[in-house]
């Protein structure tokens, strides 16, 4: 091998790696953020169903039918906004999150029958506007359980197990002519739940439920562009209620079901 060729060959060895360590991406280009905060904001439309009564087990009183009674099974007129706050673990596959949101229902009805309510007397056939406003936060927090993904075209599927805690205020009112009262009842609940669904590219998917004191299941379905998800889906929920001096007697059955949209914003 002649001198002159000494350098040549050289740079043939180098080319090699030094080719190999162009093509490879920057150091944790890969890696998932430690720390992701999620804003999401979505509105529902729903209808009430349940029953509830006086918020004090001393008073006499019957029970009001939501739907037949007060006239608040129609869907509400507009959508009833919820907000949640997600803090993402990504190394982890671990979220939790704050969801604060509220339901409202208003009729202007005729009592179909004589009741108390109470204390006070209601008479069929007086013009009345009722109302029921349901205002609830929820903390949770979910991990992930089973996860495969395919890098080359980024579909997964998945199914994760969560729990928390919910508390929640369910307000009545009754307004007539002659009498106008309310009553306040409260919930604070634990649970656990689970999700599962899929993600093909920008589309997603999944169906959910809670279970505990509470219920609720639903699904959702997803489109994913960048930073932004646009939401679409349904979901039914059930509400109970214990009295104000927490006695344990159950003084609200309510049931709400209906579609929701909204977005949410990945940073």
């Amino acid at each position: 091998m002649s001198v002159k060729a000494l350098p040549a060959l050289v740079m043939g060895w180098l080319t090699i790696p030094l080719a190999a360590f162009a093509q490879q991406p920057p150091p944790h280009s890969e890696e998932p953020s430690a720390v992701l905060f999620d804003l999401r904001v979505v509105a529902w439309r729903g209808s009430a169903d349940g029953w509830l009564e006086g918020d004090s087990s001393t008073v006499d009183g019957d029970t009001l039918q939501a739907d037949s009674d007060l006239g608040l099974d129609d869907p509400t007129n507009e959508f009833s906004p919820e907000v949640t706050l997600i803090l993402s673990m990504e190394s982890m596959d671990i979220r939790a999150w704050l969801t604060i949101g509220e339901l409202e229902f208003e009729a202007d009805t005729v009592l179909p029958r004589n009741f108390t309510y109470e204390g006070l007397s209601y008479t069929a056939g007086d013009a009345a506007q009722t109302k029921l406003d349901i205002e609830y936060a929820i903390i949770g927090a979910e991990m992930k359980w089973v996860s495969s993904e395919s890098p080359e075209d980024r579909s997964y599927a998945f199914l994760t197990v969560e729990g928390g805690v919910e508390g929640f205020a369910a307000r009545s009112e009754i307004r007539t002519a002659t009498n106008q009262d309310g009553t306040t009842v409260y919930g604070l609940y634990g649970w656990v739940g689970a999700r599962a669904g899929w993600q093909m590219h920008v589309f997603s998917g999944h169906v959910f439920g809670r279970v505990g004191p509470i219920l609720e299941y639903g699904a959702e379905a997803q489109i994913h562009l960048g930073h932004v998800v646009l939401i679409g889906g349904w979901r039914w929920a059930e509400f109970h209620g214990l009295d104000v001096e927490g006695d344990e007697v159950e003084h609200a059955h309510l049931e709400v079901s209906g579609a929701y949209v909204g977005v949410e914003l990945r940073y």
